[in-house]
């Protein structure tokens, strides 16, 4: 951000950077969704905000702040996913997916609605129910995370997978288009996705 100190997200020697932090996440959702794999990327990352003067003294940052990224999926879909950190007030982040057969929207995830021609129709979320432990550091992350641990055990107690359960495949595959895009920025090239 341009208006607070980042720390170790601001510098690539810590593992900073938000392809990282943000768009991993981005990928790996976009890769499940769609039930494909990622097969090439173009991809521009920059560090807009290379320094932060604040109260506490400057913070100089190498890690990017801003990334574009256009693709491929197995089958020829094509995507596009950016994410702009130093906008000092933004509307919040979009997902569209727009198809043949329809569109779907989903806001800040918290709103989604759909679309199959007609006027656009709401999609109720489930949601988990919040522990009222959870200090206020750790709430914001408990309706994407809880799910996914709840899964993860679920898989392991039964010894068997729990459907839509993340994989260390599949963390695999998302590391694969991350380095492509990395690879792919620092060419200015569209660079294929390794395999495996």
């Amino acid at each position: 951000m341009s208006t607070q100190y980042r720390g170790w997200e601001g510098e690539k020697s810590k593992g900073g950077g938000l392809l990282f932090a943000v768009g991993s996440h981005m990928l790996d959702s976009l890769m499940w969704w769609m039930n494909k794999p990622i097969v090439d990327v173009y991809a521009d990352l920059k560090t807009v905000v290379p320094k932060f003067e604040g109260p506490d003294g400057n913070e100089n940052r190498d890690a990017e702040d801003f990334f574009a990224i256009m693709g491929h999926f197995e089958d020829g879909t094509s995507f596009i996913a950016n994410l702009y950190y130093p906008a000092v007030r933004g509307s919040g982040w979009n997902l569209e997916i727009l198809g043949t057969k329809g569109t779907l929207i989903m806001k800040n995830d918290t709103d989604i609605t759909i679309s199959t021609g007609e006027e656009f129709q709401d999609i109720k979320i489930e949601e988990s129910e919040e522990s009222d432990q959870l200090t206020p550091l750790a709430k914001p992350y408990f309706k994407g995370l809880y799910p996914m641990f709840d899964s993860v055990y679920k898989s392991i107690s039964s010894h068997k997978p729990y459907p839509n359960t993340p994989t260390l495949i599949d963390g695999h595959l998302t590391q694969l288009v991350m380095d492509a895009i990395r690879e792919s920025a620092a060419k200015k090239t569209r660079t294929i996705v390794r395999q495996k």
